[in-house]
């Protein structure tokens, strides 16, 4: 591992991935470009970043919040009936 000042230049971008920095710290991190196995499709490019595990858990948790937050809304909905229905026969 190295470290120095370091311009970009068209050999080095087919190297290394380079991207547009949008805040100037003084401090770059390089790191080298994965070789290209599989061909995705540019409309799922925006999957290619994370692991299909990853993908797999967030899918899972978000169904996990979404059947947690239907279940406290539902239980809360029975309550508030109950205790409307409690009221107008008083």
């Amino acid at each position: 591992m190295a470290a120095a000042a370091l311009t970009v230049t068209a050999a080095r971008e087919t190297v290394v991935n380079f991207i547009r920095p949008f805040m100037h710290v003084g401090l770059t991190v390089v790191v080298q470009k994965p070789p290209v196995t599989v061909n995705i499709p540019y409309s799922f490019g925006i999957f290619q970043p994370l692991d299909p595990a990853v993908w797999g858990l967030i899918l899972l948790a978000l169904t996990v919040v979404s059947n947690y937050h239907f279940i406290i809304v539902f239980v809360y909905c029975i309550e508030v009936a109950a205790r409307n229905s409690h009221r107008n026969r008083l």
